[in-house]
């Protein structure tokens, strides 16, 4: 639960458990430790004590927010700092885990840099080792023009700018503006996108996320998912037709479940399957901010379905819109868990159905037994 961004430790299984934090079973970051002397993350602490829930998860004994204690002996903290780690943006590996951040300011060749803006008109953003060229290149102006030839049949001449931003803004449905991928930048690697993608997020500039239709593969999808967990200012983030599968969805899943600002995730056509499913189950009982999301036209069967609903039952207050449209693999033997939902739905507004493998009988029931129920708070979409 607890958030390490931008490294994964190494050899976990060889850190000595009296530095991991029973909830999470990471080493600790920012520990503190009840009166009965069992320490946890401060953050886990957090998510762990809830109104109906103030027993430590060792002892099961009460505790209060205001009892915990933050551990602050210099040993210890020394000792945490020294389990090292690995840098998912360029892999160095062997990093202290006290000395990250300095390696991130000041060494990560793929840390993305953002031009000078704030003194000119440039608008480059790009990798740290890249900066120098690109400074030597850009003249005073930060606007130089160059003309690259495109051999192809019709020897078309192609004027581009050097300093392209990799992102611009547009206002799509619902009037929302949404940050989206240049599409003047025809050649830029899913690679390049995400590490974009996690300086813009890390840095609070943008609300609302479109990356639709740019292939990222689970390792840079970790990428993007590591800047999540600490961000207040993303709002929606859209990664249909992105190629994300299940492993891409544990990345996700993993960082967006302490997040309490995301509202909306949609991953509209990609490979996600029960097993993806079962990821943001985990993510659902934990994750109290996110009110739509959008699983339409995936490989999610009636299993998937028997899971969310159970979860959004029984464990989660928040979610208003699902959208399981055009899953092929859902067919007449998920009606019992949408009876379920119907008889015991909490704050579901919205359960989207369509282009489902549901027959005509299967409508009519699930229909028959809304009415029965006189459920006029959830509508049902087939």
């Amino acid at each position: 639960m607890a958030t390490n961004i931008g490294y994964k430790y190494e050899n976990e299984e060889s850190i000595d458990s009296n530095l991991k934090c029973a909830i999470c079973n990471e080493p600790f970051i920012d520990p503190v430790v009840t009166q009965g002397q069992h320490s946890f993350c401060s953050q886990c602490s957090n998510l762990w004590m809830k109104p109906d829930q103030l027993t430590c998860p060792i002892c099961r004994k009460t505790i209060f927010q205001h009892s915990l204690k933050p551990i602050t002996m210099i040993r210890f903290i020394s000792i945490l700092n020294q389990v090292f780690g690995k840098c998912i943006l360029c892999n160095q590996s062997h990093i202290q885990r006290g000395n990250f951040q300095d390696h991130i300011d000041k060494t990560c060749p793929n840390k993305i840099t953002i031009g000078t803006a704030s003194t000119n008109d440039c608008l480059w953003t790009g990798f740290r080792e890249e900066l120098q060229a690109h400074l030597n290149t850009c003249g005073s102006s930060r606007r130089q023009i160059k003309e690259r030839t495109i051999k192809n049949q019709e020897n078309d001449i192609e004027t581009i700018s050097t300093c392209e931003p990799i992102f611009k803004q547009g206002t799509f449905t619902d009037n929302i503006t949404f940050t989206f991928v240049n599409p003047a930048l025809k050649h830029v690697s899913d690679q390049e996108i995400a590490m974009a993608v996690y300086e813009l997020i890390i840095n609070d500039q943008c609300t609302n996320l479109n990356l639709f239709s740019h292939t990222i593969s689970p390792e840079n999808l970790s990428v993007i998912a590591s800047a999540l967990s600490n961000n207040t200012s993303l709002k929606i983030l859209e990664l249909s037709q992105c190629n994300v599968n299940d492993s891409a969805v544990q990345f996700l899943a993993s960082n967006i479940s302490t997040h309490n600002h995301l509202e909306c995730l949609e991953l509209y056509d990609n490979w996600i399957t029960d097993i993806g499913v079962e990821y943001l189950v985990d993510m659902l009982q934990l994750n109290q901010s996110l009110s739509q999301l959008k699983l339409a036209y995936n490989k999610i069967s009636n299993q998937g379905v028997s899971m969310l609903i159970k979860v959004i039952v029984n464990h989660n207050s928040r979610l208003e819109y699902l959208n399981l449209e055009g899953n092929k693999l859902i067919d007449n033997s998920c009606i019992y868990s949408i009876f379920y939902l119907i008889k015991n739905n909490r704050a579901l507004q919205k359960l989207n159905m369509e282009n489902c493998n549901l027959s005509w009988y299967a409508k009519v029931l699930i229909k028959f037994y809304r009415k029965i129920f006189s459920l006029k708070n959830l509508e049902i979409l087939l």
